[in-house]
């Protein structure tokens, strides 16, 4: 699927297309995966991202670093 807008997504949607760009963003500069640098990133990129969808998201990337 092709996003070019966030309009016509579901909030769930958003939430994890927001973690996920974060992530990649995060981990890309090589600092530490967290829930806090998560949503500084979405929050520096205009969005939000709820604590659930961040700590879901930094504790999955803390697996699959540390297998």
């Amino acid at each position: 699927m092709v996003v070019s807008s966030l309009e016509g997504l579901s909030d769930a949607q958003k939430q994890e297309l927001v973690a996920s760009l974060s992530a990649i963003v995060v981990g890309t500069a090589g600092a530490e995966v967290t829930a806090d640098s998560l949503s500084a990133v979405a929050t520096a990129s205009g969005n939000s991202l709820s604590g659930a969808w961040a700590s879901v998201f930094a504790a999955a990337v803390s697996k699959v670093r540390h297998s």
